[in-house]
């Protein structure tokens, strides 16, 4: 509240081996503006993109649409990210994912 108050925005990063469902409640607090997927474990270089980031992802749009209906709330301006593991062959599933 103390960021979104002093006319900042406010981020949180999900780790692979977090469920999305652990920071629904953070997200629907409406303090939130963007979401960092993480798709690889944080603090060890090279690792491969995980696939569950993709289903994050989506899980993740659906949330943001289902919230404007059910309700009422836009929540359009949540962003998501992606960190990790990005090249020419995942950035197009990222990107289709949402």
């Amino acid at each position: 509240q103390e960021v979104n108050n002093n006319g900042m925005k406010c981020g949180v990063s999900i780790n692979p081996s977090t469920p999305v469902e652990d920071i629904l409640p953070l997200l629907e607090s409406g303090l939130v503006d963007m979401v960092d997927v993480l798709a690889v474990e944080p603090g060890f270089g090279g690792q491969s993109f995980q696939d569950s980031a993709l289903l994050k992802l989506r899980k993740l749009r659906e949330w943001r649409a289902s919230a404007r209906v059910l309700s009422g709330n836009d929540m359009s301006h949540v962003k998501f990210m992606v960190d990790g593991g990005i090249n020419t062959n995942t950035s197009s599933l990222v990107t289709e994912a949402g």
